[in-house]
């Protein structure tokens, strides 16, 4: 995703009271809002946004699908909660895709 594209989304965001440090803890209106933007198109950025969530966080592509924006940043934020997992707070990264 371009530069342009993505600072356009988190203009937007910030027009519906979400910073983009805020998405992680805001997932549900983060997702409203793309829907109110993107239409049905939605679905394609949140599919963009799992596969990127899960490359980062070292999560197999089959243990993701079917799941939603929602669960596999839960996902995430488990595995990275781990005592051994070395990511810091901050890195999921939503539209770094």
């Amino acid at each position: 995703m371009g530069t342009g594209v993505k600072e356009s989304i988190y203009y937007y965001l910030k027009e519906h009271s979400i910073s983009r440090d805020e998405i992680p803890e805001k997932l549900q209106e983060f997702r409203e809002a793309l829907r109110e933007l993107l239409g049905y198109g939605v679905k394609v950025l949140e599919k963009l946004i799992i596969k990127d969530l899960a490359r980062k966080s070292g999560i197999s592509l089959s243990k993701v699908e079917g799941k939603d924006l929602v669960e596999v940043a839960e996902l995430v934020s488990y595995r990275t909660r781990k005592p051994s997992s070395s990511r810091r707070k901050g890195e999921l990264g939503m539209l770094e895709t």
